[in-house]
């Protein structure tokens, strides 16, 4: 027998209770999901910030023996974000100042962070007892990376591009590796070199032995290094390298006489200039180094008050 009119009226009607039943259960979760993504996201921003902020050591470059002294600076341009951006220099030793800035692939909000993170740690164990040299150094931490990659805790698409130096104060030598990282400039006036890639990006390593560069440093120097928000930026649309390298050039030359500070704030106002309304589309970080007669070396700190 067919049910009756008001049977079926009865059973559409916990048909609508269930679908409103499971309308709400899935706001509630939504908005649980929400609460805690932005926990996360707000974790990730902070954890970043607290290793970008607070990781500088001061630079006692003015000891006697030094042949230059060392004026730094970095700015990450925007602070107000979870980033893969980050940059840290220290003493090393009392002539040696270690210095690095890395930037892992992607752009969305935490994965970036934690990888940031993971390189930081893994470059300081690298040091537990023993003095690696840079080479050993970018092997530590492409095995800390592959190993994530390998326990399927990262994707085998996200990896670090990576900058690190170290400068012999007494001997006024810089050492370098750029794995996969924009070209640093080393600029004197009238002229300027580019430090460029010595091997693949980190995580992509696959058992390569970085190569490490060296090149010497004389007082009036500027060392430039960025992540590839500046670069990416300055190249246009037409993703010209070349005109990047030259428009970044253009902008520093100029400045070459203010301090490490000046010139990374100098630089972040004319990026936001050139990206105009849009603003800066990545995470953009700048570290300068100027090469100074060591009895007036100056380190500013992480970023601009």
């Amino acid at each position: 027998m067919p049910p009756r009119p008001a049977e079926r009226r009865s059973g559409w009607g916990k048909i609508i209770e269930r679908l409103v039943d499971n309308a709400i259960r899935f706001h509630r979760n939504q908005r649980s999901v929400e609460r805690a993504r932005k926990k996360e996201v707000e974790i990730a921003r902070l954890l970043r910030t607290y290793i970008v902020e607070t990781s500088t050591a001061p630079v006692s470059s003015h000891r006697l023996g030094h042949s230059i002294g060392l004026d730094i600076a970095a700015l990450p341009i925007d602070r107000t974000r979870p980033s893969g951006d980050f940059t840290e220099w220290y003493e090393r030793s009392p002539s040696e100042i270690t210095f690095y800035i890395s930037d892992s692939s992607g752009h969305d909000d935490l994965l970036p962070s934690f990888l940031a993170c993971l390189c930081n740690m893994a470059l300081h164990r690298a040091h537990q007892g023993y003095r690696p040299g840079l080479d050993e150094i970018v092997v530590e931490i492409d095995r800390a990376v592959s190993l994530l990659q390998r326990k399927g805790g990262l994707p085998f698409s996200k990896y670090l591009t990576f900058f690190i130096g170290q400068i012999q104060l007494e001997h006024a030598e810089l050492d370098y590796v750029c794995a996969g990282h924009p070209a640093a400039l080393l600029l004197r006036p009238g002229s300027c070199q580019r430090l460029d890639t010595t091997c693949k990006p980190v995580g992509y390593l696959f058992g390569e032995v970085p190569s490490v560069q060296r090149t010497r440093l004389r007082p009036g120097d500027l060392l430039f290094v960025y992540t590839d928000g500046a670069s990416e930026l300055l190249q246009g649309d037409d993703d010209d390298v070349a005109k990047g390298f030259e428009r970044l050039e253009a902008i520093l030359q100029p400045l070459l006489h203010l301090s490490a500070r000046e010139i990374v704030e100098k630089v972040a106002e004319e990026l936001k200039r050139v990206a105009g309304d849009s603003g800066l589309q990545d995470d953009t970080t700048l570290l300068a180094i100027r090469v100074v007669p060591p009895l007036l070396a100056l380190t500013a700190p992480a970023e601009s008050p």
